[in-house]
């Protein structure tokens, strides 16, 4: 894949969320200092945000919600 082409999918996936948070803070940084990179999350924005207006949001039930969370922020072990 040539860099732009790298770059290109690394601002889709800085846009969609789905980077891990080192490659996500490094994006963010490239996106402040770096306007051609910051150019290609907009495009990605625009390209990306008309799917997201048109979707409804729907709130997830107790036992989902509980069960993600528990994954997601699991309890620190306790010491005895």
């Amino acid at each position: 894949m040539e860099p732009e082409e790298d770059d290109d999918l690394l601002a889709a996936e800085y846009v969609l969320g789905v980077l891990p948070l080192d490659q996500r803070i490094a994006a963010q940084n490239r996106e402040k200092t770096q306007p051609a990179f910051a150019a290609m999350i907009a495009v990605w924005q625009a390209r990306l945000t008309p799917l997201n207006d048109a979707t409804s949001e729907v709130a997830p039930s107790r036992e989902v919600f509980q069960r993600l969370e528990s994954r997601l922020f699991p309890l620190a072990p306790r010491k005895s």
